[in-house]
Formats: C-alpha cells, sequence, structure tokens
C-alpha cells in the first residue's frame, strides 16, 4: 500500500513537470511572435503616396493609404526638429538628417564608438491625429496637409486593435523643398516629383500593380 501511494506521488511530479515544460515551450514559441507583430509593417496597410523617402517640391503633402481588410488606422504627421543652444526646437536640416541616417547605419554595423547619434532628433507636431476605419476589402485613405515649410518630415500609420492597442506600425520620410528647389528637367520616373504628379503615379502602380 505504501509503495502505491509512493508511485502515485512519483508519477504525479511527473506529470506536473511535463505540464510545466509544455507551458514554458508554448510561452518561448509564443512571445517572438508579440515582439514582431508590435512596430512591424502591417500587410493590409499600404502607403501609396509619398513613396518614402520621397522629395516634393511643394508646401503641401498629399497622403494617400490603401487598406485591403476591415481596419482602423491613426495618422499622425510630425516635423523633425532638434532643440538649439536656447532649448527651443527647431526644424532638422537636410545635411543634418544626412548625417544621423550615417551615423545610425555605422552604430548599426558596430563600426561607430558611440551608441546614439550626436542629434537628437525631436517630433515637432503638425496635425492632429487622424482615425479611419475601412469597413470592407478596399479603402482608401486621403488627406493634403497644407501650408508646410522645408524640412524632413515623418509621415507614423499605426494599426489598432478592438482595443485601441497598436499592432502593427510603419513610418514614411518625406521631405519638402521649395518649388524653386526643383530641378529644372526632372524625369517623370524620378522619386522627386510634384505631390499630384507623384500621388497619381503610386496610384495607379498601387491598384495595378508595379
Amino acid at each position: 500500500m505504501a509503495n502505491t501511494f509512493h508511485e502515485n506521488k512519483i508519477n504525479w511530479k511527473r506529470i506536473l513537470a511535463m505540464l510545466l515544460i509544455v507551458a514554458l515551450v508554448f510561452l518561448v514559441a509564443l512571445t517572438p511572435s508579440i515582439d514582431k507583430s508590435y512596430g512591424a509593417e502591417d500587410p493590409a496597410v499600404t502607403v501609396v503616396n509619398p513613396i518614402n523617402n520621397t522629395t516634393v517640391y511643394a508646401n503641401s503633402i498629399l497622403i494617400s493609404i490603401k487598406l485591403t481588410a476591415p481596419e482602423t488606422i491613426k495618422i499622425n504627421l510630425y516635423k523633425q526638429v532638434k532643440n538649439d543652444a536656447a532649448g527651443n526646437p527647431v526644424p532638422l536640416s537636410f545635411g543634418e538628417w544626412d548625417k544621423i541616417q550615417d551615423e545610425l547605419k555605422a552604430i548599426a554595423s558596430g563600426s561607430a564608438v558611440t551608441t546614439s547619434p550626436s542629434i537628437q532628433v525631436l517630433q515637432g507636431w503638425v496635425m492632429e491625429t487622424v482615425t479611419f476605419t475601412s469597413t470592407g476589402d478596399l479603402a482608401f485613405f486621403t488627406k493634403k496637409v497644407e501650408n508646410l515649410g522645408s524640412g524632413v518630415y515623418k509621415i507614423k500609420i499605426d494599426t489598432l486593435d478592438k482595443d485601441e492597442k497598436i499592432i502593427y506600425s510603419q513610418d514614411q520620410i518625406v521631405f519638402v523643398k521649395e518649388k524653386t528647389a526643383q530641378p529644372i528637367k526632372p524625369s517623370v520616373f524620378e522619386n522627386s516629383q510634384p505631390g499630384t504628379v507623384s500621388f497619381l503615379q503610386n496610384l495607379l502602380r498601387s491598384i495595378f500593380g508595379k
């Protein structure tokens, strides 16, 4: 009788140990997928205009986003700024932006001696946050933001779940320059295009494929 009780006790310990191992394996397998979802780009959300790292020779940005699933997205537009010596926010120059990107590449490759860029980039508020919900399998969000000065801008698109938590996120960088700075004979196939022409070409690519 004592032996039976002892054997049952050992079996319960084995069962509990196996359940604990299964739970740990499940947790380890689940954790990377959660990290990958947050901050990754939503496959059902495509930025039609502007293309990332496009230069726009105008004082406005035409934002167009295609959704191919019923989803809710949140759109923000920020100007990339820094603090000057007095602590006041001032726009980043295009040269400073290029310098920061070179420093980030060096940090990522391990060739830099520092762990952060020499200039701290801040997000300057440009417009009210816009929330858009698609109820079908194909929808377009379009908004034109006007009266913009020259500088580097970031379009941030977040996909929200039913609890309004961010599950996907993506950024688009666009360079806004004065129209007088536009090359005299730009190619219609270059990224540096007026906003309307660029929008129409990108929309056609989005609908019919590249």
